[in-house]
């Protein structure tokens, strides 16, 4: 065998080799993982948003029209994750002598909401309550009536006694207690009973990282949604409401740290967990129907394993 020979033979066992090596060469495996995420918002560190839960009443000692003539709302309402307010219930319009009254089935519908620049004080606008029902006169003769009842919220709020204020218009029409005529109006200063409640969050990740990037689906009886992964990092949660929540969404971003000694089978074992450590509400997020904002530290991560 000559030099030349033998320099193309070593020179062909190198290539061969080194597309050997080189098929066979994979990519990283990714590395899986699923847990529970759920950030807890504190009135200190989130906005806090309102739900509707009862009728409007005028403010002046629950008078409806004038001071011998009352309202009393016997009424369920609730607000959606969209900031949808929906009810039914009866009115009652009593004069103080008992009799004649009037008594009304109505359907109560409207929003609230806010902006960012309104962001904690949420308006609500218009919340209407309308239905048909009779009036009882002294002699206990009913004649027909109907009502329709318009709240228009101002924008301020009473925490401590958990009302949102506004303007009550309305109009009834037949015979009604405390009014001769057939027909009337009024508009009086007004609130609609509320409740304040903070951002809630509570959903699991299936998380897949590949060399240094990842990528996540989230997923809960309330919740469905995608995100990004840098492990040790950072990360970014795109999520939007479903079911009872549908309506609202949630931006996240935070960082990510290291979790170890998880309990799987019973028993407490190291294994190495990157997952959110802080949560930062990003501009677009929504619940109730309000614009939220917020950052915590205040994070849960529970990894998926066995019992």
């Amino acid at each position: 065998m000559n030099m030349k020979t033998s320099k193309i033979n070593v020179l062909a066992l190198a290539v061969l080799s080194g597309g050997i090596l080189a098929a066979s060469a994979k990519p990283a495996p990714a590395v899986l993982s699923a847990y529970s995420f759920d950030p807890t918002f504190t009135t200190s560190d989130a906005t806090v948003v309102w739900k509707v839960d009862g009728a409007p009443l005028a403010t002046n000692d629950l008078s409806f029209v004038s001071p011998s003539l009352r309202i009393s709302p016997a009424v369920t309402v609730a607000t959606d994750a969209s900031g949808k307010i929906t009810g039914a219930g009866s009115l009652v319009l009593i004069d103080t002598n008992h009799t004649p009254f009037s008594y009304f089935l109505v359907s109560i519908s409207g929003k609230i909401s806010s902006t960012t620049a309104s962001a904690g004080s949420p308006i609500v606008s218009p919340l209407t309550l309308k239905g048909s029902g009779y009036t009882i006169d002294s002699n206990g003769v009913p004649s027909a009536a109907s009502i329709l009842v318009t709240f228009k919220g101002d924008g301020t709020t009473d925490v401590g006694s958990n009302r949102l204020n506004g303007t009550l218009t309305g109009t009834v029409k037949g015979i009604t207690a405390g009014k001769p005529s057939s027909h009337f109006s009024f508009t009086t200063n007004a609130y609609v009973a509320a409740a304040i409640d903070l951002p809630i969050l509570q959903t699991y990740v299936v998380q897949s990282l590949r060399s240094g990037v990842g990528t996540a689906v989230l997923l809960s009886d309330d919740t469905t949604g995608t995100g990004k992964v840098k492990p040790s990092t950072n990360y970014l949660f795109s999520i939007k409401g479903t079911g009872l929540y549908s309506g609202a969404s949630f931006i996240l971003q935070g960082t990510v740290g290291s979790y170890t000694n998880f309990t799987t089978y019973g028993e407490t074992n190291v294994i190495p967990l990157d997952a959110p450590t802080t949560a930062n509400i990003l501009k677009g997020s929504k619940f109730h129907g309000q614009v939220i904002t917020g950052t915590t530290t205040n994070v849960t991560v529970h990894m998926q394993t066995g019992i």
